[in-house]
C-alpha cells in the first residue's frame, strides 16, 4: 500500500516535471521571437511606435526571465521530489524484504516448535503406555502375593 502510494505521487511529479518542461519550451520560443523582432528593430530606423514596441517588448522578456527563474526552482523541487520518492520507494522494499526474512525465520521457529511438540507428545504417550503396563503388572503382583498369603494362612 505505502509503495503503491509512492508510486503514486512519483507519477505525479513525473507529469508536473513534463508539464513544466512543456511550458519552459513555449517561453523560449517566445524570447527568441522577441529577441529577432528586437534586432531587426536595432537594425532599421526607429520610430515612436517601434520605441514603444521595443518597450513592450523588454517587459514581456523580462517577465520571461522571472518565469524561467520559476521555473528553475519548481524544476529543482520536483527533482528533489522525485528523489525523496525514489528514496522512500527503496526504503520500502528494504521493509518488505526485512519483513519477509523475520516471517521465514517465524514460520521456521514455529515448524521446530511444532516439531518439538510433538516429539513431547509420543514420550508422553509412551510414558503413560508404560505407566499403565507398570500398573497392570503390580496389580499382578499384589493378586498373587494376596493368594500366597491366603494360602499360608
Amino acid at each position: 500500500d505505502k509503495e503503491a502510494k509512492l508510486q503514486g505521487e512519483l507519477a505525479f511529479s513525473q507529469q508536473r516535471v513534463a508539464a513544466i518542461d512543456v511550458k519552459y519550451q513555449e517561453i523560449k520560443n517566445d524570447l527568441i521571437s522577441q529577441e529577432k523582432i528586437i534586432k531587426a528593430f536595432e537594425e532599421g530606423h526607429r520610430s515612436e511606435m517601434e520605441v514603444h514596441i521595443l518597450n513592450e517588448l523588454h517587459t514581456l522578456q523580462t517577465s520571461v526571465e522571472r518565469k524561467e527563474r520559476r521555473f528553475e526552482v519548481a524544476q529543482k523541487e520536483a527533482e528533489a521530489k522525485l528523489s525523496q520518492l525514489e528514496h522512500a520507494a527503496v526504503t520500502a522494499a528494504q521493509d518488505a524484504e526485512t519483513f519477509k526474512s523475520r516471517l521465514a525465520e517465524t514460520k521456521k521457529e514455529l515448524d521446530q516448535r511444532t516439531n518439538d511438540l510433538e516429539a513431547t507428545r509420543e514420550k508422553f504417550k509412551h510414558a503413560s503406555d508404560e505407566r499403565i503396563r507398570l500398573e497392570a503388572l503390580t496389580r499382578e503382583q499384589g493378586d498373587a502375593l494376596q493368594e500366597v498369603t491366603n494360602e499360608r494362612d
